[in-house]
């Protein structure tokens, strides 16, 4: 008995040993406080989904933001720079709906990236003064005074409950090689080493900071990592990155780096467990969305999609003031544009022949690829029109043309830059062409030596000043056309197509305002189902023939891809080729004697048969009806009565006729009956009522 009591005594010291360890070890829980820093980078003004079905939408991403930040009683929302500049709606309005959207956010420090000091040192003074926000870089200074500029701050301090997160600015050194050189005039753009090694002592020291955070407009796998890699980014507890628009979530030298894309198609965070009873950071956490997270239902639910009302509606309204500018058209593209070094290789030969136009003298033009922006999806055929809204997503920068002379091996020095793969693409020079390594001029096949031998070139400002690396430190006589690119693209374009002034929807000549078929015609542009047929012209009278018929409803069901052996007399270069062997295959089309007949007009009843295997095929059940009303029932033709296909596509109404009493079934069908054909079928099949599904019955019930 006293052997146990003896056990049980040293049992409840022991206990008490390991609960005093436990109190001197480890915090209890109401010492702990979680903190969650988001971050955001290179969101590039894109507040709608204008420049792709893959951003998210200011509307979107806000929600999104608010949601963790709300589920997160600790939390606040940074920038890693690249805010505004880069979508159609932000550039015309200099980043006003950007500046809108971070201060309905909160957001309280950003990163200074590049792309800020694109519009002037005197709109980022506009950023700061319409969003509320602070730009930090503390390696940013002028260079005779070494003193900070006014629009940047080095660093900035976030407070949760006693504990002080400290956030130092840090932009790319890349800064003078991606910006008008007289826009960053007199500026430095230091090592981030030596700025980290001078700012993270003070933080902690001066400002009694707890943890310490490097906020960069710099690259995750490059300047970031080189950084974490020194004494002095070691010391830092986390470094958030932007401008690669890359996806990392990676560990460096014991750092942790975040970067989350671009166009807020991504989240960056770093979660901070810090015991304050200690003084101490537990751990750092970190974690990025995805561009699944931020569209699918990962943080909020994607059908229906669920969007901040007030963002939406603030967006709704600079899209309202925009819509009238972006919807001109100013021209025609004139070739298949079917990939971005299709669009890049287009563009650079129309501000080719701009200057061409104006000075009567054929330069050798270079562009940088990076000046021509990404567009997709690239799906635009040779008459579709170039809008406003197409140019300023494009181009979205104001640089203008510079011309002058060279001599050959200077010149050559740049052409072997154009090819380099982060550079861009031989696709951005008119006027030269290079074939087996070496480079000729356009036109008279000559070659450019490598020599003192003078030649006429053409460039932007950005790249006359050393953007991208480009050199023109020995151009002679460089002379400003005063020109912007995008402006020279406009009036180009227009000259083209005979526009004296930019053009509204539908763009087309030859359609009449308020006639009959002009809503059918704006259903069938819009969804790209139908297109002009030349320079601007729709020709609603032209007769339809079956290569046209058919592909219409291939688009319509969205041009799958086909496969098997075509009818005999349809070539692979032929451009109804899908079309037709959908048609084959899916039976809509038996042909004539194993022959298409692309070419061939078809009548109004032969164009409603179309229409009804199509829906057949589809599985939309339709019954005839009596075609009494019509006093040229019996002009029918025999085949269509017995197939009832006449009296089967009025019961839709998809056809009814060409006047209330006449069906004209031998007439030639028009483009514009086509179109109209089309917007009915698509409402009848909307307004086709779905059988429900019959209750299960219980079987006890059912007995």
């Amino acid at each position: 008995m006293k052997q146990m009591k003896k056990s049980l005594a040293l049992l409840l010291a022991l206990m008490m040993c390991l609960s005093l360890l436990a109190i001197g070890g480890y915090a209890a829980d109401e010492d702990v406080i979680v903190i969650d820093l988001y971050s955001f980078n290179d969101f590039h003004g894109t507040v709608d989904k204008s420049a792709s079905g893959s951003n998210p939408g200011a509307d979107r991403f806000v929600a999104l933001v608010q949601k963790l930040m709300e589920d997160s009683p600790n939390s606040a929302v940074v920038s890693a720079g690249d805010s505004y500049q880069g979508s159609p709606l932000s550039n015309l309005f200099t980043g006003e709906p950007v500046s809108e959207m971070l201060k309905y956010l909160g957001v309280k420090y950003s990163a200074l990236g590049n792309h800020e000091f694109d519009w002037g040192i005197d709109k980022i003074d506009k950023f700061i003064e319409d969003g509320g926000i602070t730009f930090l870089a503390a390696n940013i200074f002028y260079e005779d005074t070494g003193e900070a500029p006014d629009f940047c701050q080095p660093y900035g301090i976030l407070e949760f409950e006693g504990v002080k997160v400290g956030l130092i600015g840090l932009t790319t050194t890349e800064v003078p090689t991606l910006v008008k050189a007289e826009i960053v005039e007199g500026l430095v753009f230091a090592d981030p080493e030596e700025i980290v090694a001078e700012w993270e002592p003070y933080l902690r020291d001066e400002e009694d900071c707890d943890i310490v955070v490097a906020l960069t407009h710099m690259g995750a796998t490059d300047e970031a990592t080189d950084l974490a890699n020194t004494d002095a980014g070691a010391r830092l507890d986390g470094i958030f990155s932007g401008h690669a628009h890359q996806w990392q979530d990676i560990e460096v030298n014991g750092v942790r780096i975040a970067s989350a894309g671009y166009n807020g198609r991504g989240l960056s965070m770093f979660s901070f467990e810090y015991d304050k009873a200690a003084g101490e950071l537990v751990s750092v956490k970190s974690k990025v969305y995805q561009q699944a997270d931020m569209n699918g239902d990962t943080i909020l639910p994607s059908d229906p999609l669920e969007v901040n009302e007030d963002i939406k509606a603030m967006v709704a309204e600079y899209n309202a003031a925009a819509g009238p500018l972006f919807a001109k058209g100013v021209g025609v593209f004139g070739e298949p544009i079917l990939s971005r070094e299709d669009q890049a290789a287009w563009a650079t030969q129309v501000v080719w022949d701009y200057i061409k136009n104006e000075t009567g003298d054929g330069y050798v033009l270079l562009q940088n690829a990076g000046g021509w922006r990404d567009t997709s999806p690239y799906n635009r055929t040779a008459f579709d029109v170039v809008t406003m809204a197409y140019l300023y997503t494009l181009m979205p920068f104001d640089n203008e043309i510079v011309l002058m002379d060279m001599t050959g091996s200077d010149l050559l020095a740049d052409l072997l830059k154009v090819p380099d793969e982060e550079l861009g693409s031989a696709k951005c020079v008119a006027g030269a062409y290079e074939k087996d390594g070496v480079w000729y001029l356009a036109g008279n096949d000559e070659e450019i030596y490598n020599n003192d031998t003078i030649y006429k070139v053409a460039c932007n400002d950005f790249m006359l000043t050393g953007g991208d690396r480009f050199n023109f430190t020995n151009a002679i006589g460089a002379f400003f056309m005063g020109v912007p690119l995008r402006d020279a693209m406009i009036e180009e374009l227009m000259n083209r197509v005979g526009l004296t002034e930019q053009i509204d929807p539908p763009y087309m000549r030859d359609l009449v305002p308020g006639a009959w078929y002009m809503e059918a015609v704006d259903y069938t542009m819009g969804n790209k189902i139908m297109t002009g047929t030349g320079v601007l012209i729709w020709a609603p009278r032209l007769n339809v023939n079956r290569a046209t018929a058919f592909m219409t409803l291939y688009k319509l069901e969205g041009s799958p891809e086909v496969e098997g052996e075509n009818f005999g007399d349809v070539k692979e270069s032929d451009w109804f080729f899908d079309a037709a062997l959908w048609a084959k295959n899916t039976g809509i089309s038996e042909g004539s004697e194993g022959s298409f007949v692309g070419s061939r007009s078809i009548t109004r009843a032969e164009l409603a048969a179309i229409f009804v295997r199509y829906l057949e095929f589809s599985d939309y059940g339709i019954e005839p009806v009596d075609l009494g009303q019509y006093s040229d029932e019996e002009s029918i033709p025999a085949w269509a009565v017995e197939q009832e296909v006449i009296a089967k596509i009025v019961s839709t109404g998809i056809i009814t006729g060409r006047t209330p009493t006449e069906l004209m079934p031998n007439a030639t069908a028009m483009r514009s009956e086509l179109a109209q054909m089309l917007m009915n079928m698509a409402e009848f099949i909307e307004n086709l009522e779905v059988p429900e599904e019959p209750e299960e019955v219980p079987e006890e019930e059912a007995a």
